[in-house]
């Protein structure tokens, strides 16, 4: 069953989201790339793989194909196994 249409998370816009006005841009006033290495993009991609684009986190909410990858033990631990 799809889930109903929410609106804009910004106070008083009646857009549902995505809403054009507010949409939220990734990596927007964040550093946060400088940390990662020049290779990411392979590392994410390897991950993904790995994990066959299964959700990891192992809770009841974690129904979705995974899209993300997250660091488990410090974001600045980019090893295989780290992530």
């Amino acid at each position: 069953m799809a889930r109903a249409a929410q609106v804009c998370i910004e106070h008083g816009c009646p857009n549902l989201q995505p809403c054009p006005a507010h949409a939220r841009k990734p990596w927007s006033g964040s550093d946060r790339r400088a940390d990662l290495p020049a290779d990411w993009r392979a590392r994410r991609s390897a991950v993904l793989a790995r994990d066959k684009g299964v959700c990891q986190l192992r809770h009841p909410g974690c129904t979705h194909r995974a899209i993300e990858v997250h660091h488990t033990v410090s974001r600045t631990i980019h090893d295989l196994e780290a992530l």
